[in-house]
């Protein structure tokens, strides 16, 4: 019975030789020799195709191991069992084959990209090469940019596309600037242009709508000094309204000439040295003035006014509209009452001068009063 077992075993393991290399090492594979040095930590089994075995070596896609460089990878092992460097892209067109090399290339986009090689273009990816035109196929093209929401922070350099809008941002701001289209409508402040421009033919162009203008004046009027706008009147200008019709506008413009009357205040009525002139809102009758180029007139005319303080001999009114006589001037008193005395006078305004100066003839002081100083008077000089 023993020498029967023993008999059986012998024909299994004779039959079955990988039995008794369970528990040992692999010795072949493909029925090729496979080298016993052990493997190190991350090594495969590769083919020697020179020596005919395999061996250990390491495979390693991207990287730079020890002595290659560029992207290159030690997947090819010589006789002597040393790895030498050959690139990536080789390796993987041998491991893969042709066709499926193409559809793998082509799924990470860089079908059209020449220096694929570089495996640093995914870690940094700084492009410096050509991108080539691709050829047929309905969207093919060399670049693309995908709608979004732009950068909270604008980054310099950076392109961004927003539904239609295109972007680029500068690098002092840095600044994100919209980049306009010949169809584009632009807003907000025009840039500064040079040169002569030259409209597209069949251009027309379109007067604008000056809406309700602020109060002021109309300037650069050919033949006219000025047109004052009257507060909260609308002027609308079109490519056919002449300037005399728009002069003609008497219930839009204040055509010049027209007669101004400014609104009251105390401060406007003073004298000279340390006399006082008191000329409460319901003294002053009339006070008003026009403008015609650089002559001004101001007619005036003050009842019940009251005089104190240390008396002398000049009353004053403030020339309005903030204007300044450029010279000396005078101008006829119709009336002038002081202290209830009709007395002859005169009025004036010096040059550089801010005030119209009403004066009795013999420039005498003027006697102290309680409601009972009256001037009429009217003067025209030239202004600033």
């Amino acid at each position: 019975m023993r020498k029967y077992l023993l008999s059986l075993i012998l024909v299994l393991v004779l039959a079955f030789p990988a039995w008794g290399q369970m528990a040992g090492d692999a010795t072949r594979l493909w029925n090729r020799p496979i080298a016993q040095t052990a493997p190190t930590d991350g090594q495969v089994l590769g083919w020697d195709g020179t020596a005919k075995i395999w061996k250990a070596c390491v495979a390693v896609l991207g990287a730079d191991p020890a002595g290659c460089t560029g992207g290159q990878a030690t997947t090819d092992i010589n006789a002597a069992g040393v790895s030498t460097c050959t690139a990536w892209t080789a390796n993987v067109l041998t491991l893969l084959g042709a066709a499926d090399y193409a559809a793998f290339k082509a799924s990470l986009s860089l079908q059209n990209v020449t220096n694929e090689s570089k495996a640093t273009m995914f870690t940094s990816p700084t492009f410096t090469g050509t991108v080539t035109m691709p050829t047929g196929g309905t969207g093919a093209v060399p670049l693309k940019l995908v709608s979004g929401t732009v950068a909270t922070t604008p980054v310099a350099g950076a392109f961004e596309f927003t539904t239609d809008a295109l972007y680029f941002t500068t690098t002092t701001g840095p600044t994100r600037k919209t980049i306009a289209f010949l169809d584009s409508n632009i807003t907000g402040t025009a840039a500064n242009l040079s040169g002569t421009p030259t409209l597209p033919s069949g251009t027309t162009l379109v007067a604008p709508v000056l809406g309700t203008p602020a109060s002021g004046t109309l300037t650069n009027t050919t033949g006219y000094p000025g047109l004052a706008i009257t507060a909260g009147k609308t002027i609308t200008v079109t490519q056919n309204t002449a300037l005399d019709e728009a002069v003609a506008m008497s219930s839009k413009l204040a055509i010049p000439g027209a007669w101004t009357t400014p609104g009251y205040s105390a401060g406007d009525f003073t004298c000279n040295e340390s006399m006082t002139w008191t000329v409460e809102a319901g003294d002053v009758t009339v006070f008003a003035y026009t403008i015609v180029g650089k002559t001004m007139t101001v007619a005036f005319q003050i009842n019940d006014s009251t005089v104190g303080g240390t008396l002398s001999n000049t009353l004053q009114i403030k020339i309005p509209a903030a204007k300044t006589a450029t010279k000396i001037m005078y101008g006829a008193m119709g009336r002038l009452v002081d202290n209830s005395v009709v007395t002859p006078g005169f009025c004036f305004v010096a040059a550089a001068g801010t005030n119209i100066g009403i004066t009795r003839q013999d420039i005498g002081n003027y006697t102290a009063s309680t409601n009972a100083t009256h001037v009429y008077g009217q003067i025209t000089f030239e202004i600033n």
